[in-house]
């Protein structure tokens, strides 16, 4: 049986994976513009771990904070400050030699990956739209 986009997991995501190629469509643009720039340091990002790391922090079950004195259980999504440095590390790639052709392959390679993820979102909402309306418009 097929991935169904009425699961949260499902949702999750396509939502992580939209997310993470319009981090690392940014870090890649970066580095084309500053190409030129002396003692820059090109930047990417290892969207296969941004992924895992996305994926098992929607997995992970939610504790209950009962005392102040409690250590913090989850990690906030929308706060990366809250990453620790290991995963950071490990996400983010500094790179001191890049070209112009490896950056636009990789500009080429995220669009791609960004535009199924779109295409995805928006194919299962149009499904929702015809189920809701009756295929009526």
């Amino acid at each position: 049986m097929g991935i169904s986009f009425f699961e949260k997991n499902a949702y999750d995501a396509l939502k992580s994976s939209l997310d993470g190629t319009h981090m690392r469509g940014k870090l890649i643009t970066n580095n084309i513009a500053n190409q030129n720039t002396p003692s820059y340091v090109a930047k990417d990002m290892n969207f296969k771990m941004y992924m895992k790391m996305a994926s098992e922090k929607n997995s992970l079950p939610s504790l209950e904070v009962t005392n102040e004195n409690h250590f913090a259980t989850n990690l906030d999504p929308n706060n990366p400050d809250e990453f620790s440095k290991e995963i950071t590390e490990r996400m983010f790639i500094n790179r001191v030699e890049t070209s112009q052709e490896e950056e636009m392959v990789k500009l080429a390679e995220n669009s791609i990956t960004y535009r199924a993820s779109a295409d995805l979102v928006s194919r299962n909402y149009s499904i929702l739209s015809t189920a809701i309306t009756g295929g009526a418009r």
